[in-house]
């Protein structure tokens, strides 16, 4: 915005000027006091954030503590109730007393139930329900429970059965009930909380009875009430996550509120339908396990933080535009120096014909102008320098493949290479490396190559102490390492003569070379093993890389270096039937067998363990070829490949011989020779077989099968038509197929996974939904049409599978069809 209303030249606004670096420097010096007050206000605001949350917090830990005091008069009323010794007799009588029993319970009511209204509690009114008789006592009248429903308490909202099953029936210690209407001629029409007992106190299955205490809602709401004053509301939810009572009547909580509350305490943002933020805390009480929710807008508890905020924002956009305008200024005036120098350096090498590149900043102008010259050496020198490690690792792999002369090495052209041999005693170590995945996630070109420098300076260090090592990289996987066995090391195990002082080591043979003596081999090679030993723990154990190593015999003079290549090569191919992360000796494998043991009896038994879908038979056999040929011997790698490829004719045989089409039995394209092609380890060519071998045994037992399905699925379609008939059982069906009810029994829990009883059940209650759907037809009529006598029959059956009883069901269909 600046440069279009003031309009300077284009280089002043140039990104890598001195003018910009000491705009942005001014600007940073102006923004820190800046972004200190920012800072301080965010902290202002969050002190008065904190201060709101806490006299939020402390409103309903007043609330909760009152209430707490008000509910445990209604728990200890309870107690002097349900303690009472003749409370047990009450509960086991069946209405058939005497009238001087009768009394009793009448006294018992105006000795214990009525003491506990008007004393200024909640309690409005108790009652106690007892089970065996169906009776109701309260403290003015003695009634069945129907009776006292209908005519007394009649709770809105709630039919009879839904009363009588979750107040009476359903087990409850010190249970509070979300609050309801209750109208009645008494009392009028009142809203109630409901506080249930269970009878007596140690049963939770057997309940006889019940205390059932009616707190008046009116008090607590007034409660909720003042808590809310302000334009906030106040909820009180139960443990299971129900709106218990609300500081406004017929007011229920915004969607989505009651999810959001969990634990202890806490304090979240919501956003109503409307759009309007709010502020919502919640603090639990242990004792009742309620939850009380004070949601408050947000607006209320913040009209002076944003009043703070507009004047905040006032003046730091006035604190901007001014420090903008006051750097800008001081920028322009101290950056012109520097100007004027850049300005005669692009006039001096225009003179000159020299170029200049116009996206370079200032100062890198002038500092560029000072070390031109400079650089120019130091490119040069590195340019021939780099060239160093090219003809080194192309003169190693010549030298690998025995393609050099020795009569043309010299200590002079070893120099030019930055190379030296000090004896002329030489092996070679051939590394393969594996899976890298571990070490890098994706196996990528750049992966390789950080595995490939790794695995070079690793060597390095480790021959650094005995030997003297080169590392050449052959291809991707593949590494050679020269190793030249240091003089004092070679003159000791040999006994050769002290090396020469003049030369400083001893020159390499320029003949073929000669063997060293097996007492001397025998040495170095041990000390060699031992480093390739050390490097594949060490390449496994950091970094996660696989390694197999091929170790050749020790030979003398530089002629026979295409020889130790030969040997080590042959070690690490030999990973084939030793597998991957080894180190191989070429001297371990002179005793190596030519021939495999695969004869046609076993071939025959193989066959017919596939051919009979014997899956652990077959697993057992290949198990034993595997364990004979690379468990307890030691094969070729060509005859482990031999022994493979002639089992898999086996596998075609099979297939041929039954006319069977591979698509059919193995996924994608089958080239099984391909495959073990593929395998680098004899390990991953038996994992592959097997799989092969193990797929085709599958089919074969899978076809055997089909008789199993036919069956299965005439069971179903049996129960599926006669559902509706009552005599529909285990025995009935195992009659209709001719089988016996025992193995029907094992045979459908196997096939369909689940007890014939259950099907039956599930395929019943399927139907009675259905049927529910049509509300002309009774409970009692859908239960006769799916096979049952009763409707307590169908209930039983519908709850335990579905949840919620066919009446509700009925209802919730109605209502999703509207």
């Amino acid at each position: 915005m600046i440069p279009k209303l003031i309009r300077l030249p284009s280089f002043v606004w140039n990104r890598k000027s001195v003018f910009l670096t000491l705009l942005s420097s001014y600007l940073l010096i102006f923004l820190l006091p800046v972004s200190i007050g920012m800072v301080l206000y965010s902290k202002v605001e969050g002190m008065m954030m904190e201060h709101a949350e806490r006299a939020n917090t402390a409103l309903l830990d007043q609330l909760r503590q009152t209430l707490d005091v008000r509910l445990r008069e209604v728990e200890q009323a309870s107690q002097r109730i349900t303690l009472n010794p003749k409370l047990q007799g009450l509960l086991n009588s069946d209405g058939s007393e005497a009238p001087e029993d009768a009394y009793k319970l009448v006294e018992f009511m105006k000795d214990h139930l009525a003491q506990d209204r008007g004393r200024g509690t909640l309690i409005s009114d108790a009652y106690l329900y007892f089970g065996a008789s169906d009776t109701i006592l309260s403290s003015s009248a003695r009634t069945d429970t129907r009776t006292f429903f209908e005519r007394i308490y009649p709770v809105e909202g709630l039919s009879y059965v839904d009363w009588k099953r979750q107040v009476l029936d359903s087990y409850h210690h010190r249970s509070y009930l979300p609050a309801r209407q209750i109208s009645s001629s008494d009392v009028g029409r009142r809203t109630m909380l409901t506080y249930v007992q269970s009878l007596p106190l140690v049963e939770t299955k057997d309940i006889k009875g019940a205390l059932v205490l009616l707190l008046d809602a009116a008090p607590v709401r007034s409660m909720l009430s003042q808590a809310a004053a302000g334009g906030g509301r106040v909820f009180i939810v139960n443990a299971d996550g129900e709106l218990v009572l609300g500081s406004e009547e017929d007011e229920a909580p915004d969607s989505g509120l009651l999810e959001r509350i969990g634990g202890g305490s806490g304090r979240f943002e919501l956003t109503d339908e409307h759009g309007r933020e709010h502020i919502v805390t919640y603090a639990r009480s242990d004792q009742t396990a309620w939850r009380y929710v004070l949601v408050l807008p947000e607006d209320l508890v913040l009209r002076s933080l944003q009043t703070l905020k507009a004047w905040a924002l006032g003046l730091l956009l006035l604190c901007l535009l001014g420090g903008g305008l006051a750097a800008y200024r001081m920028a322009y005036r101290n950056s012109s120096p520097i100007r004027e120098l850049v300005g005669f350096i692009r006039s001096s090498r225009a003179q000159v014909g020299g170029a200049w590149d116009v996206e370079l900043g200032e100062f890198e102008l002038i500092r560029e102008t000072i070390e031109v010259s400079r650089e120019e050496e130091r490119r040069l020198r590195d340019k021939l320098a780099g060239q160093t490690p090219v003809l080194q690792a192309n003169f190693l792999q010549r030298l690998l493949r025995g393609e050099v002369d020795p009569g043309a090495v010299t200590p002079e052209s070893l120099r030019f290479m930055q190379m030296r041999f000090e004896s002329d005693l030489f092996a070679v170590l051939f590394v393969r490396v594996g899976d890298i995945r571990e070490f890098g996630g994706e196996a990528s070109e750049r992966q390789w190559a950080l595995v490939r420098f790794i695995i070079s300076n690793v060597c390095r260090d480790l021959l650094a102490e005995a030997h003297h090592g080169y590392t050449v990289e052959l291809d991707r996987t593949t590494m050679g390492v020269l190793v030249n066995f240091l003089p004092e090391k070679a003159e000791k195990v040999q006994g050769a003569a002290a090396v020469s002082a003049g030369e400083g080591a001893r020159r390499p043979e320029r003949d073929g070379g000669r063997q060293p003596d097996e007492r001397t081999a025998g040495r170095l090679e041990d000390e060699l093993l031992e480093a390739a030993v050390t490097l594949q723990h060490v390449m496994r154990s950091r970094f996660g890389v696989q390694l197999t190593l091929g170790v050749s015999g020790i030979h003398e003079g530089l002629g026979r270096i295409g020889e130790c290549t030969l040997e080590a090569a042959r070690a690490a191919d030999h990973r084939i039937v030793s597998g991957a992360d080894t180190v191989i000796r070429f001297s371990d494998l002179r005793e190596e067998e030519h021939h495999y043991h695969y004869p046609i009896e076993l071939e025959v038994q193989l066959m017919g363990a596939v051919k009979s879908g014997d899956a652990e038979g077959v697993r057992r056999l290949l198990e034993s070829i595997y364990a004979l040929h690379f468990g307890s011997r030691r094969i070729t790698p060509e005859m482990g490949r031999c022994l493979f490829f002639n089992m898999v004719s086996t596998l075609l045989k099979i297939v041929n011989g039954m006319s069977l089409q591979p698509a059919d039995i193995f996924p994608g394209s089958f080239d099984p020779f391909k495959k073990l092609s593929l395998c680098e380890t004899a390990e991953e060519m038996h994992a592959e077989i097997s799989g092969l071998f193990l797929t085709l045994c599958r089919y074969m037992k899978a076809r055997s099968s089909d008789h199993s399905q036919l069956l299965l699925q005439a069971i179903r379609d049996h129960i599926e038509e006669r559902y509706g008939d009552g005599g529909l059982s285990l025995t009935s069906i195992a009659d209709a197929f001719h089988i016996t009810p025992q193995y029907l029994s094992a045979f459908f829990k196997k096939q369909q996974g689940e007890n014939l009883t259950d099907y039956v059940a599930k395929v019943r209650v399927g139907h009675a939904k259905r049927l529910l759907r049509d509300k002309r037809l009774t409970v009692t009529q859908i239960a006769h049409q799916v096979g049952y006598a009763a409707d307590i029959g169908l209930i039983r059956v519908f709850k335990k599978i579905t949840g919620t009883t066919p009446g509700k069901y009925r209802e919730t269909a109605g209502e999703e069809a509207l």
